[in-house]
């Protein structure tokens, strides 16, 4: 399932992503910002950036990244940001809605941007 964000410029946006425990599948979201000026809507260039993807689970936090080997995928053609999840991984989650946070962080500034804070609804 994946869903439009609209650009962080007024806070994060609020989401919630069902999965089916023990199912292969993925989560994502379509990244856009909108000029102020223009009201043009365009996709989040996140060139020079990083996208962290982080599932607050009971024995700690999970962390993906746009990093090389950190397993979120960024298509920046229609910039939408993709968690890929095994059936082990889903199999493994709690019963219990997951808090999930995406933060995007500059490297040239180290500006961290949170554009995300929702929740994973983990089913069956």
């Amino acid at each position: 399932m994946h869903q439009s964000i609209p650009s962080h410029e007024d806070g994060p946006s609020y989401a919630e992503f069902d999965i089916q425990r023990g199912d292969t599948s993925s989560i994502g979201i379509v990244m856009l910002t909108q000029d102020i000026y223009t009201q043009e809507v365009s996709v989040y260039d996140l060139s020079g950036k990083t996208a962290y993807w982080i599932n607050m689970l009971p024995l700690g936090q999970q962390v993906a990244s746009t990093d090389v080997s950190g397993g979120l995928l960024f298509d920046q053609a229609t910039g939408t940001l993709i968690y890929p999840f095994t059936a082990t991984a889903t199999a493994s989650l709690p019963a219990t809605p997951i808090r999930t946070v995406i933060r995007v962080q500059d490297a040239a500034t180290g500006e961290v941007t949170t554009w995300l804070d929702g929740y994973i609804v983990p089913r069956g």
